[in-house]
């Protein structure tokens, strides 16, 4: 008996199924599949096709993450499965490239737009700031969210968004009340 189950699940896991891959630009490409041929050769096969490297996309299926070594039938595919495929994000390197525009705010209401990269130290953007308003950078503090940003600070480090306030105060010089 034990045999005859062999035989039912031998045909059925060596069976042909169509599977749907969608890219995140909506693309679609569709790939037969034996049921228990490792997802690797699916993988592989869109990546040469779409011209990417297999390790700088990820493969989900209803939301989860696929491995190279899961198969259609180990994760209860059905023929017409849809496979959705995002470009891996490294934390901190193409984000850290990435060019944002800060919005720099004077004492006078003035406002200065600059772009730096995110892993750029505001060093640089207050340098600038000060040069364009014929200031001297010890003579003037700079903040963000209301807490002072130090020249070696990055906006990466400080979570800075594109679009986010940089205020710029001069420091109150000398002299007794």
């Amino acid at each position: 008996m034990s045999e005859e189950k062999k035989d039912d699940i031998k045909p059925e896991s060596s069976e042909l199924i169509t599977l749907k891959v969608t890219g995140q630009d909506r693309s679609v490409v569709f790939f037969k599949i034996k049921k228990n041929t490792p997802l690797r050769k699916l993988m592989s096969a869109y990546c040469d096709r779409a011209g990417l490297k297999l390790g700088v996309v990820r493969f989900r299926f209803d939301g989860n993450p696929i491995n190279e070594t899961d198969t259609p039938s180990g994760l209860d595919m059905e023929n017409g499965d849809d496979i959705d495929v995002f470009q891996q994000h490294d934390d901190i390197k193409p984000e850290s490239s990435e060019l944002i525009t800060l919005k720099v705010t004077g004492q006078d209401r003035s406002v200065v737009f600059f772009k730096i990269k995110k892993n750029t130290p505001l060093r640089k953007l207050m340098s600038a700031y000060c040069d364009r308003a014929g200031l001297k950078l010890g003579v003037v503090r700079f903040r963000f969210d209301g807490n002072p940003i130090n020249e070696t600070d990055t906006p990466s480090g400080l979570d800075m968004e594109n679009g986010d306030d940089i205020d710029v105060f001069q420091q109150p010089t000398g002299g007794l009340l």
